[in-house]
């Protein structure tokens, strides 16, 4: 937040994701970066991001894929990429490809990302009726 300045800010929260205290449809864009495989609860997570997204809002989400590595206290989530996939798109849907970075943040391929962590990243839209 520093590097923009605070004057540019409405207002500066610390919060549990799972329960954000925003009006529906109040923001226009939102990011989240390395969030969802550290919540105790990301598909309510996803689900207020979702209510607090304008309808035509967007979320530039990024988060890690382990492959089955990780999990315990500070990562309850051991998301692989379908499992995310699935979890993501009941809510959302890809405005832009989704992209695959491995630790070097180059970008690989799904049969090159087999095995190892990678950063799963995609803008999305809130869907129209979400399932």
């Amino acid at each position: 937040m520093q590097p923009f300045g605070w004057e540019f800010f409405k207002t500066l929260a610390s919060v549990g994701a799972e329960e954000l205290p925003f009006d529906d449809g109040e923001f226009h864009f939102a990011y989240c970066r390395n969030v969802l495989d550290h919540t105790q609860n990301a598909d309510e997570v996803l689900r207020e991001i979702a209510r607090v997204l304008h309808p035509r809002g967007q979320l530039l989400l990024a988060c890690d894929a382990r492959h089955g590595r990780g999990g315990g206290p500070p990562h309850p989530y051991a998301w692989s990429i379908e499992t995310l996939e699935t979890r993501v798109f009941g809510q959302f849907e890809p405005v832009t490809p989704i992209t695959l970075l491995d630790d070097t943040k180059t970008p690989v391929g799904r049969e090159q990302s087999r095995g190892q962590r990678v950063r799963w990243v995609c803008r999305v839209r809130r869907k129209t009726t979400p399932l």
